[in-house]
């Protein structure tokens, strides 16, 4: 277990947009829920995505927000990884296919703006002050200048 957690985690029931997840819903004829997917674009994810379109994602970006069919698929394979790691990239594809090109879209294109957002702050500002410094020997407004030592004696001027 790498960081206390399972292997393979199970899928939330629902999509948490505050931890970066966006739900991806195959739709039957008559509008009615037939699969629930929760897609994240994380690092990991991300990782993957530039493997498979071989180039950074800051490289990436402008393609990826306006994407193809081959940007999408992977987009949408990347998204699913989390969650489902026994999808395949052609998995994807076909997911694209019963979900629709723009559902599956705006999905993993929100996906992509939670991923790269801020992390939110859930805890209050600590109140508690910064640690004050130790006022050792010869720091503070008390303390002399440290050009020269004190007891020096100072050069001559040529006697």
């Amino acid at each position: 277990m790498l960081l206390n957690r399972p292997v393979q985690e199970t899928p939330p029931a629902v999509a948490n947009a505050e931890r970066g997840e966006v739900g991806l819903q195959v739709k039957g004829p008559n509008g009615e829920v037939l699969e629930s997917y929760v897609l994240l674009l994380d690092t990991n994810a991300i990782a993957v995505l530039e493997q498979i379109l071989g180039q950074q994602i800051h490289r990436l970006m402008p393609r990826l927000m306006s994407p193809g069919v081959s940007e999408l698929r992977a987009l949408l394979f990347a998204a699913l990884n989390r969650y489902y790691p026994a999808t395949r990239l052609h998995d994807a594809g076909h997911l694209i296919d019963r979900v629709g090109f723009e559902p599956a879209s705006e999905a993993v294109i929100e996906a992509l703006t939670l991923g790269f957002r801020p992390p939110s702050t859930t805890t209050a500002p600590s109140t508690a002050e910064a640690p004050k410094r130790a006022h050792g020997r010869g720091t503070g407004r008390a303390s002399s200048p440290t050009r020269r030592k004190r007891g020096s004696a100072r050069p001559s001027s040529g006697a």
